[in-house]
């Protein structure tokens, strides 16, 4: 009988396959798909997300969020609404560019402070952030992607961690280039990363609270737009060879309706949150 312990469980999430591309020029290629994804995003269901968080974790005034692998800073917007101080950070430059902006139009009121950081290569003490935030926030990021990874967000935090995973998803086209691209998907990935996470925190004597949101809905997007998102789904074990890509596009090409490619989605996320002072 297998006892389960952290190295197990270490192994576990090491052995999920080629790592996801951590190279800064991966997620620089894809930073303004993901900006026109999160904008076109229901706001205010983000917002909702926040909140309740924010009570689950008890953040109130005073309070210091850090928002690992930030991306666009979609997130580090609503937190500040939150807290006085924010601090994000994301390893591709031009997602800390866009980040920069989004945090100007926000207005000069909040207390945003982003940084491009590989959180591989991070030292925690170098940054004088042991133990500096009361929240630390990581939404399905490949910055959270091993023991070592999660042992420096353990570090970092001195109230409630948060961790956000993809349970699992599926969509009509999805589905169908599954056919023919022969690599596990984000979902795949995401989901053995939340288990092996709750699993290590709970064999470090933390208590993880687990909380699944399941959410619907349709997709349009233009041909280009579109190979860009079902490109990055598969990607997250390492760039699609230009022949994977043309297998993309082609089948995208003849999904094509008055310009725009539809797909109906379902996506569920899995929600970690842990007390440090359990």
């Amino acid at each position: 009988m297998i006892r389960p312990s952290i190295e197990l469980f270490t192994r576990h999430w090491r052995l999920e396959g080629r790592r996801p591309s951590t190279r800064a020029e991966f997620w620089d290629g894809r930073a303004d798909s993901f900006q026109n994804h999160k904008e076109t995003v229901n706001i205010q269901r983000r917002r909702d997300f926040v909140t309740w968080l924010a009570g689950k974790c008890g953040l109130g005034p005073g309070g210091r969020v850090l928002d690992l692998g930030c991306g666009t800073g979609h997130y580090s917007m609503l937190w500040a609404e939150w807290a006085d101080e924010v601090q994000g950070f994301d390893l591709s430059p031009k997602m800390i560019a866009l980040a920069e902006e989004n945090a100007r139009r926000a207005g000069p009121g909040r207390k945003i402070k982003l940084r491009v950081l590989d959180w591989r290569e991070a030292d925690p003490v170098a940054l004088a952030w042991e133990k500096r935030f009361d929240l630390s926030f990581a939404c399905r990021t490949p910055a959270i992607c091993d023991q070592g990874t999660l042992d420096k967000m353990l570090a970092v935090t001195r109230g409630f961690g948060v961790l956000v995973g993809l349970a699992g998803q599926s969509g009509s086209l999805r589905d169908d280039l599954k056919k023919f691209i022969h690599r596990p998907d984000e979902s795949i990935r995401a989901a053995r990363s939340v288990y092996s996470a709750f699993n290590l925190l709970w064999l470090q004597g933390f208590f993880p609270e687990i909380s699944y949101f399941t959410q619907h809905w349709v997709e349009r997007v233009t041909l280009e737009e579109a190979v860009s998102l079902q490109s990055r789904g598969f990607e997250s074990h390492g760039p699609l060879t230009d022949d994977e890509v043309g297998l993309i596009a082609g089948y995208l090409q003849s999904r094509l309706v008055n310009g725009l490619i539809e797909e109906e989605v379902t996506a569920t996320s899995a929600v970690l949150i842990w007390n440090m002072n359990p």
